[in-house]
C-alpha cells in the first residue's frame, strides 16, 4: 500500500483544446513556480490488525494522527541546487515544528534537530520530569541531522527475500517509471468526459482503474526495463484483486496557481500497518527570491552520533510512564483474541526494558492465555 500511496502522490504533485492538455499546461505552469505554501489535513487512518508490533504501536498513536494537521512552506533554489522545507505537524495537544534542507545535487537531507528537542520535551513530560532533567539538550541544539543519500536508499531497497520481486526490481527503479513523461503521455490518452472543468477549476480523479491504465500505458511505451516492471506490478494487482482501492481527485485553479489533492486509501490486507488513510492536500504556488544554504560543517551531526548520544544520556533506564503504559495495555487487550504467542513474546520482549516490574507483570498476566496457547 506505501507503494501504491507513493506513486500516485509522486506524479499527481510533481507532476479545448483537449482537457488533458490544459490540465497538463497548469500543471507545468505550476511546477514552474519554485515554491509553495501547504496545508495537509488528515480525515482518517485506521492501522492494520496486530500482525506485528510496529502494528501495536501505531495503533496506540492512531488517535493522535487521525485529526494531525501541517501547514508549511516549500523552496527550491535552483541556482544553488537547493530546497527548503518548513512546516509545523498540529497535534492537538502538541506542536512540532520540522524544518529540513535537501542539497538536490547530491541528495543529502539535513534535518533541523528542533524537532528532536520538541519530540523530547513531550518525553519528559509525560514522564513527568523536567526537560532538563530528561535530557541535555546542548549537543543537538542548532544543529541538522544529517541522512545521506546512500542511508535513505539502503533504508528503503527491496534486497531481502521478502521485498525482492521476480524481475528483482527495487526502489528506485520502481520510481522511474512515475516520471512526468509518462504522466503527460497517460493523460494524452484520457477523453475529455475524464476531465470536470468549470469557469475557474479544472480536475481529474486517478483510482484503481486508471492506476492499472497508467502502467499499462508504461509497459507499452516505457523502455525495456520499465516495461518489465510495469508489466510485474499490473500481475501482482491483478493477484490481489480487490484488495487494494484508491481514489486521488485533483483540483486546478489556473488563475489562483493552486490545487487542492483529495485522497483516499484502503486495503484489505491484514499485513499492512496502515488500512485506510484520507485527507486533503492544499498548495498555493509563488514565486521566491529566497536565497537557500546548506548548513556548515559544524552545524551538522549524524544519526548514529545522535543515537549514540540518546543511548549514553539515557543509560536504558527510562521507563514508560503509566499513561503511556495504560495506552498500550488497553490497545493490546482490545485486540487480544488476534495475538499469536510468537507476537505475544514479541511483544513482551520489545516493550521489557521500558516497562517498571509492575507493568510488566500486568502485561505478562493480560498476555498469559496466549503464551500459554
Amino acid at each position: 500500500m506505501f507503494l501504491i500511496i507513493l506513486a500516485a502522490l509522486f506524479f499527481l504533485t510533481g507532476c479545448g483544446k483537449k482537457a488533458s492538455d490544459d490540465f497538463k499546461e497548469t500543471l507545468e505552469q505550476q511546477n514552474e513556480m519554485n515554491s509553495s505554501d501547504f496545508t495537509l489535513k488528515m480525515k482518517t487512518i485506521e492501522f492494520g490488525d496486530t500482525e506485528n508490533v510496529s502494528s501495536i504501536i501505531a495503533g496506540a498513536m492512531g488517535d493522535r494522527l487521525k485529526l494531525a494537521v501541517i501547514t508549511g512552506e516549500n523552496i527550491i533554489d535552483s541556482e544553488n541546487e537547493t530546497a527548503d522545507t518548513n512546516f509545523s505537524m498540529d497535534l492537538s495537544d502538541y506542536q512540532l515544528p520540522m524544518h529540513f534542507i535537501t542539497d538536490l545535487k547530491k541528495g543529502n537531507m539535513y534535518l533541523e534537530a528542533t524537532y528532536l528537542i520538541e519530540i523530547l520535551k513531550i518525553a519528559a513530560s509525560l514522564n513527568d520530569m523536567n526537560a532538563e532533567d530528561f535530557y541535555d539538550f546542548s549537543n543537538i541544539e542548532g544543529k541538522y541531522i544529517e541522512a545521506t543519500a546512500e542511508e535513505e536508499a539502503d533504508e528503503l531497497s527491496m534486497e531481502s527475500p521478502e521485498e525482492t520481486t521476480e524481475s528483482g526490481y527495487d526502489f528506485a527503479e520502481m520510481r522511474s517509471i512515475f516520471s512526468k513523461e509518462y504522466f503527460y503521455g497517460y493523460l494524452g490518452t484520457r477523453g475529455n468526459d475524464a476531465f470536470k472543468v468549470t469557469k475557474e477549476t479544472m480536475s481529474y480523479t486517478f483510482n484503481s482503474k486508471s492506476f492499472k491504465e497508467f502502467l499499462s500505458y508504461v509497459s507499452d511505451e516505457g523502455d525495456e526495463r520499465q516495461k518489465i516492471i510495469a508489466t510485474e506490478m499490473l500481475k501482482e494487482l491483478a493477484t490481489n484483486e480487490g484488495l487494494i482501492d484508491m481514489n486521488i481527485k485533483m483540483t486546478l485553479n489556473k488563475a489562483k496557481n493552486s490545487a487542492k489533492i483529495d485522497f483516499k486509501f484502503s486495503t484489505d490486507e491484514t499485513d499492512t500497518a496502515i488500512r485506510k488513510i484520507a485527507g486533503t492536500l492544499n498548495l498555493k504556488y509563488k514565486d521566491s527570491k529566497k536565497t537557500v544554504k546548506l548548513p556548515k560543517d559544524d552545524e551538522i551531526i549524524t544519526g548514529q552520533e545522535v543515537e549514540s548520544d540518546l543511548e549514553e544520556q539515557q543509560g536504558g533506564d527510562q521507563y514508560m510512564s503509566e499513561e503511556d503504559f495504560q495506552e498500550i495495555y488497553d490497545y493490546v487487550s482490545q485486540y487480544q483474541a488476534a495475538i499469536t504467542p510468537e507476537i505475544a513474546q514479541q511483544i513482551l520482549e520489545e516493550y521489557a526494558p521500558y516497562l517498571t516490574e509492575e507493568q510488566l507483570a500486568r502485561l505478562e498476566s493480560l498476555l498469559q492465555g496466549q503464551i500459554a496457547a
